[in-house]
């Protein structure tokens, strides 16, 4: 049994990779192109990478910016759940001293506070 390939629905064209590059065909028609790294470059950019010692180390403040920064740029590229998971790294690593969770319980607790005057003034009007 042999199975064959159809472009169809596929603009390879439009992927706009060299020769060489993986091509990643997504359901629904997409294609990503990963491009192929050569030694050289991938020895010279490990060359320009400082040794863990010597890097500076980033407040939490500044890992959140970067991880928000990130995002931002994945979602101008449109990579929607990407730039998701960042946001949520950068949430994470913020000093903040409130987190999400109670932040969320706050909100809840005083949306039921204005819930139950709201309650209350109707009462009262309708005296």
């Amino acid at each position: 049994m042999s199975t064959t390939f159809s472009s169809e629905g596929f603009d390879l064209d439009a992927l706009g990779g060299s020769a060489g590059d993986e091509i990643v065909y997504e359901i629904g028609g997409g294609a990503t192109t990963i491009p192929q790294v050569n030694e050289a470059m991938a020895s010279a950019s490990l060359n320009d990478e400082q040794p863990q010692e010597e890097k500076k180390e980033l407040s939490p403040l500044e890992k959140a910016e970067d991880w928000k920064q990130q995002g931002n740029d994945e979602f101008k590229k449109k990579n929607f759940l990407e730039a998701y998971d960042l946001y949520t790294e950068a949430i994470d690593a913020c000093p903040c001293p409130v987190k999400g969770e109670e932040i969320l319980r706050r909100r809840e607790e005083f949306n039921e506070a204005e819930r139950e005057k709201a309650r209350q003034r109707m009462e009262e009007e309708t005296r």
